[in-house]
């Protein structure tokens, strides 16, 4: 019975990849996700991170702070999980799957995926744009897939993992918006 049902979301989540993967592929819609999830780099976040700690206002400064954290912990969390279980990406397990941009390593969970979720989660909280950030980390993650370097269930334990980390830390740390 567990093996059906392992093998019915495997299912699912190959068909959901090969729609965004290949039913929808385009060549405006590769240049689009291929800026789209660089948004979610270290790189980018860190920026942004360091943009908020210049900033005058104290609690920005904290966020700024809570972003740095979340960068750290989103990578080396999502790096301890997909070496624990080492789930081949999809355009290397698949030979259907188009592999628009490069990436090594492991697929489960996806980090940019981690990294979108944990900064939206961050970031609403501390300038009150929740739908902005949340539907910038969405299109990072329905990037990931459409880009063939994630399947969709990567990108959903990303987006668990990213939530939790950011919820987390903005808990533990006792940063309110309304103190801005």
């Amino acid at each position: 019975m567990g093996q059906r049902i392992l093998e019915a979301l495997n299912s699912i989540d190959v068909n959901v990849f090969c729609f965004f993967n290949g039913t929808c592929r385009s060549t405006a819609l590769d240049e689009i996700f291929q800026y789209i999830t660089v948004l979610a780099d270290s790189k980018v976040l860190f920026l942004a991170a360091i943009l908020m700690l210049l900033i005058r206002k104290k609690n920005i400064r904290a966020y700024g702070i809570l972003l740095l954290a979340g960068i750290t912990l989103s990578y080396y969390s999502s790096h301890f999980l997909k070496y624990f279980f080492m789930r081949a990406r999809p355009f290397m397990a698949m030979e259907e799957a188009t592999a628009v941009i490069a990436a090594g390593g492991y697929s489960f969970p996806s980090g940019h995926a981690t990294s979108a979720f944990m900064a939206a989660f961050i970031l609403s909280s501390c300038f009150r744009r929740w739908v902005l950030f949340f539907c910038l980390a969405v299109l990072v993650g329905i990037s990931r897939v459409y880009l063939g370097v994630h399947y969709p269930a990567d990108v959903l334990a990303g987006a668990v993992l990213g939530t939790l980390i950011g919820y987390l830390l903005v808990v533990i740390s006792n940063v309110s918006a309304e103190e801005i």
